[in-house]
């Protein structure tokens, strides 16, 4: 029973600290697009990540907007699917690909 209360994942409670990683954390570092194989949910899709005041968010092909709830530094649950979503990052802190579900999207040049 929740009491009236919605029910949502223990990661997403917990953590009160992980609420503010969207948003504030992320910042223009995280912002851009990743480009995925012929295997991926909409083949050969490029999909943008952005940050804005209300937090992360990754837009499809299709023109879908997916809200994204931090669960981590560079992690974030997809709110549409309950897919995790993860940035990855080489040593000198730059965005190097994007991981969707277990399948990973190269990062592209912001000007494709």
């Amino acid at each position: 029973m929740t009491a009236g209360r919605r029910a949502q994942p223990e990661s997403l409670t917990k953590n009160k600290e992980s609420r503010v990683f969207s948003a504030e954390r992320c910042g223009k570092r995280s912002r851009g697009r990743a480009l995925f194989e012929a295997d991926f949910y909409q083949p050969n899709a490029r999909l943008q990540m952005f940050v804005t005041a209300e937090g992360a968010s990754i837009r499809w092909p299709s023109g879908d907007v997916a809200a994204l709830s931090a669960t981590g530094p560079d992690k974030f649950v997809d709110r549409h699917y309950w897919t995790p979503v993860d940035i990855i990052r080489g040593d000198d802190s730059r965005v190097l690909a994007l991981d969707y579900d277990g399948r990973r999207g190269e990062r592209q040049p912001t000007s494709q």
